[in-house]
């Protein structure tokens, strides 16, 4: 599943090598980023000069921000929790 995580945030990036945001909830898909080669920065906010973001969920509060992120061609990764944590091995 490692592999189709890294595909996934490349598939989403608009520029190759791009920083990648990850939701700081998500720990153990920062180390599978990281040991990829991908730059990642764990975040507990989402950075407009991210060039994709990896987040676990969001709520109302956060649905303008993230639609501008996209607007403005940055990637968005949602998973739920518990899909996460399957595609990660945590189950």
């Amino acid at each position: 599943m490692a592999r189709f995580l890294y595909n996934a945030v490349g598939w989403l990036s608009a520029s190759p090598g791009a920083m990648v945001g990850v939701q700081k909830s998500l720990s153990s898909l920062v180390s599978i980023l990281s040991s990829s080669g991908t730059q990642v920065k764990p975040s507990t906010e989402l950075i407009a000069s991210f060039g994709v973001y990896c987040m676990d969920a969001y709520d109302a509060a956060q649905g303008r921000e993230l639609i501008q992120f996209v607007k403005r061609g940055g990637g968005l990764l949602i998973g739920v929790e518990a899909v996460i944590k399957l595609l990660l091995g945590e189950f």
